[in-house]
């Protein structure tokens, strides 16, 4: 069984202020499934899953496995409380920022 997936899915819960409830309905499996996944009992059974958790919580897969670092994970979820233009704005002053950084 995997625990990182476990673990990560539980502190995104936690950090969303979601009940396991909320993301059974958003994702379309049962609460005792979602329990399952929790506790590392169950693993997902295909990478669709997966993909529907991470879009119905906002997050990258790699955050749901547990391979997303600290700092990414910091600055997603400040970019992810600025308005949707504000934010298109600073993921693209970021880009620059980065394409600088690396001389392209």
């Amino acid at each position: 069984m995997y625990q990182p997936f476990a673990a990560a899915l539980r502190a995104i819960l936690r950090r969303n202020h979601w009940q396991d409830r909320r993301i059974a309905e958003e994702v379309g499996v049962s609460r005792s499934t979602i329990s399952r996944w929790l506790n590392g009992k169950q693993e997902l059974r295909n990478l669709q899953e997966l993909v529907d958790i991470a879009e119905a919580l906002q997050v990258t897969t790699d955050e749901l496995l547990g391979l997303a670092g600290h700092e990414i994970s910091q600055i997603v979820e400040l970019l992810r409380q600025l308005p949707e233009d504000l934010r298109q704005v600073e993921l693209s002053r970021l880009q620059k920022l980065v394409e600088d950084y690396r001389g392209t």
